[in-house]
């Protein structure tokens, strides 16, 4: 039996890893940030974009045009922010503890029957490769979604500092309700999966091209 404690032991620690996601809990419950999206949503309604559009002092066309860029664009944060809470929340190894703990026992089960020391070392083996499998492929997928996440923030944080330096101009004229709101459009595209995903290969693919002219100019020296 005490040949059976210490395995069990190691399976009890890698699964346990799997309740942690490294983030806290949110300030703000999910039900109360959804409330607050439908709020600011209904402050950025078709209703106040037609009453915008039909002012013609700049002054108050500028506090229109900000005061619905804002709303949406906490909205579209709020959002964003939960999702990258559950995306973030797949890179946990959970799927290693979970593998580990039906190799192992599996390997238990039949070492634990009497039988012979060849079979109980194959049944190890097996598990030991199938642990190492798992955790390959969990550590494959962790840093996967890591530069994806982080291609996300920096695509978002990009759109973002353009929309700022849109409400900062001194004339209406120089950045209109409509510009804006297609900018926040591009703001909600860059956090999400595709649109990074799409960065991520055009980066490579330019820092190939540079990369390959710079061996050709080397080479043709």
């Amino acid at each position: 039996m005490k040949r059976i404690v210490l395995p069990l032991v190691c399976v009890a620690a890698l699964s346990g890893c799997a309740s942690i996601n490294g983030f806290p809990e949110p300030v703000i419950p999910a039900h109360q940030a959804t409330a607050e999206v439908e709020a600011f949503t209904n402050s950025a309604s078709k209703e106040k974009i037609e009453d915008c559009l039909a002012k013609t002092d700049d002054t108050e066309r500028q506090a229109c045009r900000n005061e619905i860029v804002d709303a949406r664009l906490y909205a579209i944060d709020a959002v964003y922010f939960e999702f990258e809470r559950t995306i973030n929340s797949e890179k946990n190894i959970t799927n290693v503890g979970a593998d580990a703990a039906l190799l192992t026992l599996g390997g238990l089960g039949t070492t634990a029957v009497g039988v012979a020391t060849k079979t109980a070392l194959a049944a190890a083996s097996t598990g030991i490769v199938g642990i190492r499998g798992s955790y390959d492929k969990a550590v494959l997928a962790e840093k996967t979604i890591s530069a994806i996440v982080s291609q996300m923030n920096a695509s978002r944080a990009a759109v973002r500092a353009a929309i700022e330096t849109g409400k900062q101009k001194g004339d209406y004229s120089d950045y209109t309700l409509g510009a804006a709101l297609s900018d926040v459009l591009a703001y909600q595209q860059a956090g999400t999966v595709p649109s990074a995903l799409d960065e991520i290969s055009k980066a490579a693919a330019e820092k190939s091209t540079k990369e390959q002219g710079d061996l050709k100019t080397l080479l043709t020296r």
